[in-house]
């Protein structure tokens, strides 16, 4: 590097604290080692301006899917540690000592940790991709039975922590933190307690800012609408905190974004979901099938994602067939009281695999649990599909949906009276279920969207309710 350079580079970082966008695309890259464009997304731009003026305690984005939700909270932290942004107090330090010896805190984190490590891990990685940055590391600590939670230290005296907000964000009850990053806040449980009673008092001693961002899952009957609407400068709000601030990130304005997902939920021509996953809305709860609120019963976060199969269990599998485009899904239920509880997700195909493959899978899974196989043929290859199962000795009764629309309407119009009832309980982090029972809409209208897991637990559901023990089927009771 020469001295013209070395000169050039200085400039630009001393004019960073005041320039971020400069500053990021200068001295940051992303996964791709692409520059880091802090003005490609207009979400994003606006944030920065919004936390750079200093007028909020809080603020929050809600986007659609594939945003820039997460990497602008990346980046945000990026800079924020490099510079100590106190927007509150743009003048806090007066000289270089003062600035290396303040300790500067920034806590990312989210539902649980695994949100919370997404963020961190974005912003580790833009200080280690970077040949500018990779200097300021002092060190990087990951997870451990000593050290439960991932830290990373600069320097300049600045630490980064990743603490989940699970267990109504006890493991947060300890640290002052200059800035608040939550992933992904539209998942978090118990947000209005976790923000009063945890958040809010880690930043009293620095005056610290509170971010969230996160899809508006559950719409206009969840906790975080009832935080972002305090945000809006909308007339008449009364609601409105002039101590917080909203906005949001419509995915189509993202040019990284994945637009075969943003096409997929748009040609499902549902308004509400368009919205919601798209615009980044919140939506009333007649928009979706299976509201959040209810959905939030039925996922829970401290069961494992796979569970033996242990004695006195009565054990349902339903599954649905696919192997180019759609995959094939199979969902084991312990059907010996309500509720019924998961115990195992198989998900193949999706243009991998093999149909001897998938038939072999459901063959081990017969014989590690047993149980009957309530099982969807609609497929053009259901009738091959079913005369395998009955080579391979699977106890199996097929459903055709392609024969009667109505028996569809009927399945799905019964798994949404299994959920409102709480008949059903599934692992937390089935997220594959979760996303496809979040996105289906309420008009039934599913051409567009994946369903597979919908209807595999559909028909395991039914077959808990209906079936019982591979005896003559009842009519259907809806």
């Amino acid at each position: 590097m020469d001295k013209l350079e070395l000169q050039y580079l200085k400039k630009r970082w001393k004019e960073g604290r005041s320039n971020p966008s400069q500053f990021l695309k200068t001295f940051t890259r992303d996964k791709k080692d692409n520059l880091v464009d802090l003005g490609a997304v207009p979400a994003q731009s606006q944030l920065f301006d919004l936390f750079r003026s200093g007028k909020h305690d809080e603020i929050y984005l809600g986007g659609g899917n594939s945003g820039g939700k997460t990497f602008g909270l990346a980046m945000l932290g990026a800079w924020a540690s490099a510079w100590k942004i106190y927007p509150k107090d743009p003048n806090k330090f007066t000289n270089q000592k003062e600035f290396m010896d303040a300790p500067y805190g920034i806590l990312c984190t989210g539902s649980e940790q695994k949100h919370s490590n997404e963020l961190w891990e974005e912003i580790v990685g833009m200080y280690q991709r970077s040949p500018f940055l990779r200097p300021l590391i002092k060190g990087v600590r990951t997870s451990s039975r000593l050290y439960p939670h991932p830290r990373f230290d600069l320097k300049n005296n600045v630490s980064i922590d990743s603490i989940g907000l699970h267990d109504q964000g006890k493991h947060v009850v300890t640290g002052d933190y200059s800035l608040i990053l939550v992933n992904e806040i539209g998942e978090v449980k118990n947000l209005r307690y976790i923000l009063d009673n945890v958040l809010t008092q880690r930043t009293w001693r620095r005056g610290g800012t509170i971010i969230g961002a996160g899809t508006p899952r559950g719409g206009q009957q969840s906790e975080y609408w009832d935080v972002f609407r305090r945000g809006l400068e909308e007339e008449g709000n009364k609601f409105r905190d002039p101590r917080v601030i909203a906005l949001y990130a419509d995915s189509r304005e993202n040019p990284f974004a994945d637009q075969e997902r943003i096409e997929e939920f748009i040609s499902t021509r549902n308004p509400k979901l368009i919205e919601e996953r798209v615009m980044g809305k919140f939506v009333g709860v007649e928009g979706a099938a299976f509201p959040r609120f209810l959905l939030d019963e039925v996922f829970d976060e401290k069961m494992p994602f796979e569970q033996k199969k242990k004695p006195r269990m009565d054990i349902i599998h339903g599954v649905d067939f696919g192997r180019k485009q759609d995959f094939t899904v199979c969902i084991t239920l312990d059907v010996s009281k309500k509720p019924w509880k998961g115990l195992h997700l198989y998900r193949s195909g999706g243009g991998f695999g093999t149909w001897e493959q998938i038939l072999n899978d459901i063959k081990e899974i017969h014989n590690t649990y047993g149980g009957e196989f309530v099982v969807d043929t609609t497929s053009a290859g259901g009738d091959i599909q079913g005369s395998w199962m009955a080579e391979l000795d699977i106890p199996f009764l097929p459903m055709d949906f392609s024969m009667s629309p109505a028996k569809k309407v009927n399945l799905i119009n019964f798994l949404q009276r299994a959920v409102g009832n709480k008949w059903l309980v599934l692992p937390g982090l089935w997220d594959a279920v979760k996303e496809e029972m979040t996105n289906y809409p309420a008009n039934l209208d599913d051409k567009a969207i994946k369903t597979d897991c919908v209807i595999s637990l559909g028909m395991a559901c039914w077959g808990a309710e209906y079936y019982g023990n591979m005896e003559a089927p009842t009519d259907l009771k809806m």
